[in-house]
């Protein structure tokens, strides 16, 4: 027994020896220095001391550092860079491991081939060391409308110690604002400069999160810009609109007289068949090149396509007015900085309502469904406003019918109403059967669809009677065929993997899904089991099932389920699993016994 002992110990000592760190990797410091000077140019410093702990961290995450900057307006300076082995010797960075190459982004895109990514390829890489690298960017004035910037408060790995300082002039004010976590600024000055200073310990690395919202984790913005006026001033664009978009408008136009086609047509121009450039001001400016610079080349950023589909509507005789929307629901609104915008939307007013237009992709109605009550700052008013918001009423999926449940399969007749984000009004134009049957199939397995009749074809529903057959029982064991559990379009359950969430999750929309079956089983089967009946609610929407069984054997089943906010807060997160978790279970709502 004492030999099994010691020889258990000795296994224990032995694997705590190998035993792998919580991170891969360790910031110990990252500091981060910006200057703003007189002449409306400013500095960035910047320094970090990282320690790899893995084979990952040096050979796949931080072998090497990539530094983006526009050579027309910033200037780069890698100061230092230095390993510190495990041992304590000290390797420097030789001249070949400093390499310019052409942005990722900017690849396919010639008007921004001037742009430029520094590869720091750090050397004496193991276990252990600790890489420290120090670099300044000088930034011209002009480059932005003013001086304003992001920093984001969560890396990839832990931080130990981090500190930021904002130093402008002092006749200057710096607006800014902290997101997501308790920081107070520590304020000094002198006679020339007044310096923010910001510094936190122990920093959590970034959440990685399934269907997190954007810009939604911890992070500092801050500006000197008087106001949303200037942080987004654009030079007017004096050239038209180019012959060639001209034209196109006026083949649109008679091509499609109905004014809600064209203005597809139009939409469609510009987020499909122009290529999209992922490039943001921050890389190549504020200013946007020209429109007709924009159509010549085929490829715009998110606020030249939104520039271009307005000239391209003003031609077709219709006003639209640009409107430069927040990221997520952080938006600071004292605090005016390009960085809190995170694309470009065009509204065009009909009547008491507004139609929202996205140049980015194709839309199958014009409604800001992802970016509903987004702050946004409206271009041509000069004024702040928010996209309106739209509830599970307005975007669902509803089926309701009656089928004759056989041994061999399934058949009926049904009616499928979709509505707002489930709708796809462009593929039921081509080919309504084709989507219909593709949507059932998100329910149950689906053979055979026939449209009977078409009740309703716009962008925001789509309602029709159509038949169905399908081989909808399954074998569950000798002489018992079961009916699995019904799917939901919009559901994963990736959704409720986690326990709690340190990040909003965002989904595209409120919806509602519901079914209501009168379900008529042949001679030869007999009800054996059904799940239980649920119903479970709570502010953020509700999840119910029920089964009636009538005397004629005749079974009314029933499910809903409702979600009632897009953007669902971590405090708000278990109110969603409590609705999700009974959802994706059990794995079969109903067994038949087969019977002679």
């Amino acid at each position: 027994m004492k030999r099994l002992t010691l020889f258990c110990l000795a296994i224990l000592a032995a694997c705590s020896l190998f035993a792998l760190p919580a991170h891969d990797a360790r910031f110990l410091s990252l500091e981060i220095t910006y200057t703003l000077n007189a002449d409306g140019s400013w500095d960035k410093d910047y320094r970090h001391q990282v320690r790899l702990d893995t084979y990952y961290a040096f050979n796949r995450a931080l072998g090497e550092t990539f530094i983006v900057y526009n050579p027309d307006f910033q200037k780069l300076e890698v100061l230092k860079s230095k390993t510190t082995m495990a041992d304590g010797r000290q390797v420097a960075s030789p001249q070949n491991a400093f390499n310019e190459v052409l942005p990722f982004a900017a690849h396919g895109f010639a008007d921004f081939s001037h742009l430029r990514e520094m590869v720091v390829t750090h050397v004496g890489l193991e276990r252990g060391a600790v890489v420290e690298l120090v670099y300044r960017i000088h930034t011209k004035a002009g480059f932005l409308p003013d001086f304003s910037g992001r920093e984001e408060l969560a890396m990839a790995f832990p931080v130990d110690l981090y500190n930021l300082s904002i130093k402008v002039p002092a006749d200057r004010e710096l607006h800014y604002r902290v997101s997501g976590l308790q920081v107070e600024a520590k304020v000094s000055s002198d006679q020339a400069t007044k310096c923010h200073a910001f510094a936190l310990a122990n920093l959590k690395p970034a959440a990685h999160e399934p269907l997190a919202a954007e810009q939604s984790g911890p992070e500092i913005i801050f500006s000197t810009c008087a106001g949303w006026e200037q942080a987004l001033a654009l030079a007017a664009d004096p050239a038209p609109l180019p012959a060639i978009m001209a034209e196109k408008v006026r083949k649109l136009k008679a091509q499609n007289p109905a004014r809600a086609d064209l203005l597809a047509a139009l939409q469609k121009t510009v987020a499909v068949e122009m290529q999209n450039c992922t490039l943001g001001p921050e890389k190549v400016g504020w200013q946007p090149r020209s429109i007709e610079r924009v159509a010549q080349s085929n490829y715009g950023t998110k606020l030249e396509k939104a520039r271009l589909l307005r000239s391209m509507l003003a031609e077709a005789g219709i006003k639209a007015e640009v409107l430069a929307v927040a990221f997520g629901s952080a938006f600071a609104a004292d605090v005016p900085a390009f960085q809190q915008i995170g694309e470009f939307w065009l509204k065009v007013s009909e009547g008491p309502h507004a139609l929202y237009f996205d140049p980015w992709q194709e839309q199958q109605e014009f409604f800001p469904y992802r970016l509903q009550e987004s702050a946004a700052w409206n271009l041509e008013r000069g004024a702040l406003e928010k996209l309106p918001a739209t509830d599970w009423n307005q975007n669902g999926v509803d089926v309701s019918g009656a089928l004759q449940l056989e041994t061999d399969g399934v058949s009926g007749t049904l009616t499928v109403a979709v509505r707002g984000i489930f709708n796809r009004y462009g593929e039921m134009t081509v080919d309504n059967g084709k989507f219909i049957a593709a949507l059932l199939k998100k329910f149950f397995p689906v053979d055979k669809v026939e449209i009977k009749k078409l009740l309703a074809l716009t962008r925001r529903e789509v309602r029709a009677e159509v038949s169905f057959s399908a081989k909808w029982l399954q074998e569950a064991g000798t002489g018992f065929l079961s009916v699995d559990a019904i799917h939901l379009p919009g559901l994963s359950e990736n959704m409720v993997q986690l326990v709690k969430r340190e990040l909003p999750l965002a989904l595209e929309a409120p919806f509602k899904i519901s079914l209501k079956l009168d379900l008529q089983p042949a001679a030869g089967l007999k009800l054996e089991y059904a799940a239980p009946n649920l119903e479970r609610r709570n502010e953020l929407g509700h999840n119910s099932r029920g089964l009636v069984v009538e005397k004629n054997g005749l079974l009314r089943f029933s499910q809903s389920f409702a979600v009632e906010k897009a953007l669902i807060g971590p405090e708000k997160y278990p109110l969603l699993r409590e609705l999700l978790l009974p959802y994706f279970t059990p794995d079969f709502w109903l067994v038949f016994k087969k019977i002679k």
